[in-house]
């Protein structure tokens, strides 16, 4: 039994004889991957490929850019919002609640909602319950329990929040106006952008085929509508009767929709498929204590597995801390692994020591011209395995030394006597000098694990991320960000990375890429 995307190959390579003009639009780029790799093992002889790429591709195609950093779209948010507030909180304040008033945002561009619809005063509430015939009973359900929930708040709660609901679709206004001077952007403002031009879109020239989508914003389902309706694309949904018919499953609510719509109904198939009660499936429990017995487990299960079906083996896990463990249990006929998760940077060594380096930074102490650490971010720092590789002996020394004097603060000298690496040049004071540091350590560190590759990965990643922020930090000189924000800013991974592992070879991991372990 064949996969969707293998199917769905096999019928277009069949229906379609010149792949080169058709374009072939998947909901991510990890779908496109293996549908290209399907269509590769199918086809007999030389011939072009077809174009892939994802519904987001389309968007940003047609609306001429991508969008801004987060960070960058949070500081643009907060200096409309510093116009628009009489007594404007901090920006370390205001981030936090400014991430999900961008998401909001986001979301409402999205789904085409009237930002003013939305955002009506709750004063007018009243007013607002006489008509709900367009919301279902749970939503007026949820709407009924969130009144009453803040009515039980006391009165300066409810005139906080009252203020700050008023303020929204002002402050909606003036970001659109800000962001459109500024020529920034965010992801559903550049679809909403290309939904309401679809008119001004140009006839592709080469056939449209939309492959394994399920749950369409607003924005997506009219351009997708606009392509079937004007542009003749094709759309080829990932169906199965089992959750279609049965009102009860959740997974088929927006195929019934879309099954009953005038333009998404008719590119449904005739008969729909059946395979999930038809398929056989064997389960089997294994009840293992502690994450390294699970990962071990994993080891022992993919060893009886026949390299025959190690393509079609997928390992899901619980938690992405136990992606190395399995990875590193996983048997030596196991050669290639494809890893379609991403692992988090701050999970890495190398964000362990930078982050030692910065707290040493924070609670640093001088005293009488001498510089001096805390014990606690000495002793980290001491801990991380880059410290310990340059000069373990050093290492294991003057963390005994510590310990057996209870000392609270270490100079900076002792630290010197390491060697070269233990050299940071401390006091730096500002954004751009501590950037630079964190940077050339960085660097330092690359250079001494030039033969690990995962290491470098890392490093790599790291790199990109601390460029990043130096460059938005740097960008903000009309605003005061405290020293505080920028540790967090670090710590929170702000604008954020991962490192995804592709291969594995005989001498370690290569390439970067995403987590579950897929087999290929």
């Amino acid at each position: 039994m064949h996969s969707f995307l293998r199917n769905t190959a096999r019928e277009i390579l069949e229906k379609h004889q010149n792949l080169q003009n058709l374009s072939i639009v998947l909901p991510n780029r990890r779908a496109g991957l293996f549908f290209t790799q399907h269509l590769g093992t199918l086809i007999s002889e030389p011939m072009w490929m077809p174009e892939v790429k994802t519904i987001e591709d389309i968007f940003y195609h047609y609306a001429g850019q991508r969008p801004a950093d987060e960070l960058t779209l949070i500081f643009e948010l907060y200096r409309v919002y510093r116009d628009l507030h009489p007594a404007p909180e901090d920006f370390d304040k205001f981030f936090f609640w400014g991430e999900m008033i961008l998401k909001d945002f986001n979301d409402l561009d999205q789904f085409m909602a009237d930002a003013k619809k939305l955002y009506h005063q709750l004063a007018e509430f009243k007013e607002f319950e006489s008509d709900q015939s367009f919301l279902t009973e749970s939503q007026v359900e949820l709407i009924q329990q969130f009144w009453a929930s803040f009515v039980r708040q006391d009165r300066m709660h409810q005139e906080k929040f009252l203020k700050f609901w008023e303020m929204l679709h002002p402050l909606y206004q003036a970001f659109q106006a800000s962001l459109n001077v500024s020529g920034l952007a965010y992801s559903g403002k550049l679809y909403r952008k290309v939904a309401e031009a679809l008119d001004q879109i140009p006839k592709p020239e080469k056939h449209t085929i939309f492959i394994g989508f399920n749950a369409f914003t607003g924005a997506e389902e009219r351009l997708i509508k606009h392509f079937i309706t004007q542009f003749g694309a094709e759309i080829y949904w990932d169906l199965d009767a089992y959750y279609l018919n049965d009102k009860n499953q959740e997974a088929g609510l927006f195929f019934r929709e879309y099954q009953r719509d005038k333009v998404f109904g008719p590119t449904f198939p005739e008969i729909i498929p059946a395979l999930i009660q038809t398929k056989k499936a064997k389960i089997q429990t294994y009840a293992t204590p502690l994450k390294t017995n699970q990962a071990n487990l994993v080891g022992t299960i993919l060893e009886k597995i026949p390299k025959e079906n190690w393509e079609e083996t997928v390992v899901i896990l619980p938690d992405e801390q136990m992606l190395f463990p399995v990875l590193h249990s996983l048997p030596d006929q196991v050669d290639k692994v494809n890893v379609t998760m991403g692992y988090p940077v701050k999970n890495a060594p190398v964000y362990a020591f930078l982050e030692s380096v910065l707290e040493m930074q924070r609670f640093i102490k001088v005293e009488e011209g001498k510089v001096l650490f805390y014990h606690q971010a000495v002793k980290n720092l001491l801990s991380s395995i880059y410290l310990k590789s340059a000069n373990p002996g050093f290492c294991k020394g003057l963390l005994a030394e510590i310990q057996e004097k209870n000392q609270i603060y270490i100079s900076r000298e002792n630290l010197h006597q390491g060697g070269a690496f233990f050299y940071p040049d401390f006091p730096k004071t500002g954004k751009r000098a501590t950037f630079q540091l964190l940077i050339d350590l960085d660097g330092g560190i690359g250079r001494k694990v030039k033969d690990e590759p995962l290491q470098r990965s890392y490093l790599y990643q790291c790199f990109k991320q601390l460029t990043r922020l130096r460059e938005i930090f740097d960008k903000q000189d009309s605003l005061t960000v405290n020293r505080e924000f920028f540790y967090s800013a670090f710590q929170t991974g702000i604008p954020g990375g991962e490192v995804t592992i592709r291969r594995r070879t005989a001498s370690g991991f290569t390439d970067h890429g995403s987590a579950g372990i897929e087999k290929s």
